[in-house]
């Protein structure tokens, strides 16, 4: 394919159906030729774009043989509305017959990616004419996207809309945006009895912002957010405290009662498969060990701060996902036989959803949209982030880690528990683990969709070759959780 588009400059692919394996086939085609000219850093960016353009491709074949089914004139303005208001259930329940005769009529959808003149145009074509209310749409879209700076702004007028149409084409526009492009470089045209949508790309102007800002509002927060008690601080600085013995240390975690409780539940967890359950606070220590003791306060020590200041019976959801992401992370380096400390991993998988509880705590109605866009479109949750306006939970709680003197390690699995590759080479192994177990912890994550959005670089650390292997990792963790929630 490489030495295809080097030749001539331009490689095409045609489709009737653009299935499931068709359009990951096509978005890691694109993959692959950003690589090929440099461009990778932008393949989340573009390829968002690129889905969106071959599946409103996809569903305007699908919209000319709806119509024609239920007997309307999809060229009739009044015509048209009163079959869109059915479009979406209807062509959901017949879709196998409708994709059937797209492809008997000969609907297809084209996608052709070339380089001319220093400008990666990217083009989808379909044979089905857009008609005016779309043309208007993406008009209106593209117009709105010019003065939206983030995801959050859309969110506030586009959700409000019954019909919610047009967000796909204004989190386009703001994608191309984050990569220093407009709206400009995204066009629809008709002509020759297609109609043609396209990205054209300047490689040369092409400028990924980097931005690490925090909303006013969380940043005045995170000011106001108390150091750990000082009786944790005690607890802590003795740990550190060289000519300190368990005896000693022991003594001080048991006068926090909460503290002591989830020593011994951390301790006669399966992560350390005793053979019978410990009741004694200083032969959990010892089970432990210091450094277990210490990773293991910083997380107790930041539920406590957090307890203090907001209501966390509004934040189980965060932290039971967070709890299954230090048992898989564990697992998985247990499994895989890392070289690498457990208890490090399991705090580091339970603390790295850090921010999240200060952005939910703050406005979690706007976390609850973004996370429902990257669910419906699939998005990965950090590309909605840098779109939004300062509300990057790993940022975030990167910020609070420091501020709290957090060690590097947990600091690393917070800020890069979705980028783990940008993460200092040596805590590789350990960051791998976290992505992967943050990954397959979410509901979905059972699916043929959810499997294609892993990065190829820690499936292959894994062993990982392909969906079935996939399902069995899942399947076996699962399994070791509902044992572990039995004991």
């Amino acid at each position: 394919m490489i030495d295809y588009f080097n030749e001539n400059g331009e490689i095409s692919f045609e489709c009737f159906l653009l299935s499931f394996e068709e359009e990951n086939y096509l978005i890691e085609s694109l993959g692959i030729l950003l690589n090929e000219i440099g461009k990778e850093n932008i393949f989340d960016y573009i390829s968002y774009c690129i889905r969106e353009l071959l599946n409103n491709a996809k569903k305007a074949n699908t919209k000319r043989i709806y119509f024609e089914d239920i007997g309307l004139n999809i060229t009739n303005k009044e015509e048209y509305k009163k079959g869109m208001k059915g479009f979406k259930t209807i062509s959901s329940e017949k879709l196998e017959k409708y994709l059937q005769s797209q492809e008997q009529e000969g609907l297809y959808i084209r996608l052709v990616s070339k380089i001319e003149n220093d400008i990666f145009t990217i083009s989808v074509f379909n044979n089905s004419k857009i008609q005016d209310e779309e043309i208007k749409i993406v008009t209106e879209r593209k117009k709105m996207a010019r003065e939206f700076k983030t995801i959050d702004e859309a969110l506030k007028l586009i959700l409000n809309n019954e019909e919610g149409a047009g967000l796909g084409i204004i989190i386009s526009v703001l994608m191309l945006k984050k990569i220093g492009l407009t709206s400009d470089n995204y066009s629809i045209s008709f002509r020759n009895n297609e109609t043609i949508s396209s990205l054209t790309i300047p490689l040369s102007l092409i400028t990924e912002e980097h931005l690490t800002i925090i909303n006013d509002l969380l940043l005045k927060e995170i000011n106001e957010l108390p150091r750990f008690p000082q009786h944790i601080l005690e607890v802590q600085k003795k740990i550190d405290d060289p000519k300190a013995d368990i005896k000693t240390i022991s003594i001080l975690i048991s006068k926090d009662p909460g503290l002591t409780a989830e020593i011994l539940r951390f301790s006669n967890s399966a992560i350390f498969s005793l053979p019978k359950k410990l009741s004694s606070l200083i032969e959990a220590v010892k089970i432990i060990g210091f450094r277990g003791l210490k990773n293991l306060v910083y997380s107790y020590g930041t539920q406590v701060v957090f307890s203090q200041k907001y209501d966390m019976s509004k934040m189980q959801d965060i932290w039971e996902h967070s709890y299954k992401v230090g048992f898989f992370a564990f697992h998985l380096a247990k499994k895989y036989s890392l070289r690498e400390d457990l208890e490090d991993i399991y705090i580091g998988g339970i603390l790295h959803d850090l921010g999240k509880i200060l952005t939910f705590s703050i406005n979690a109605n706007l976390v609850e949209k973004m996370n429902d866009i990257c669910h419906e479109k699939n998005i990965p949750i950090r590309i909605i982030e840098e779109i939004s306006s300062g509300y990057n939970h790993s940022v975030i709680g990167g910020v609070i880690a420091k501020k709290w003197n957090f060690p590097e390690k947990i600091i690393a699995a917070i800020e890069n528990h979705h980028t783990p590759w940008e993460t200092n080479e040596k805590y590789k192994s350990y960051m791998y683990c976290i992505y992967l177990a943050n990954m397959i912890s979410y509901p979905e994550a059972n699916t043929e969709h959810f499997y294609n959005q892993i990065d190829s670089r820690i499936l292959e650390f894994f062993e990982i070759e392909n969906f079935i292997q996939y399902t069995e990792l899942i399947t076996q963790l699962s399994n070791y959780l509902a044992i572990q929630k039995k004991q």
